[in-house]
């Protein structure tokens, strides 16, 4: 069996929690809400692409 590159099973690195975002300030701010937000949309179309091209990898679309 043929193993997929690393890159396309390794899953990124998650966005820190919006605490993290917000610093030593009291409360979280809406400005650090919306980066984390941001944030985590990236990393979740980044596994959702890496998933399409595993997928894609091991069930390839027959070309009929």
């Amino acid at each position: 069996m043929v193993k997929p590159p690393r890159a396309m099973v390794t899953p990124g690195v998650i966005p820190p929690s919006p605490a993290e975002y917000a610093g030593k300030a009291g409360g979280l701010p809406p400005e650090a809400l919306l980066r984390h937000a941001a944030d985590y949309g990236a990393w979740c179309q980044a596994n959702a692409a890496k998933l399409k091209a595993l997928e894609a990898f091991f069930w390839p679309a027959s070309k009929e």
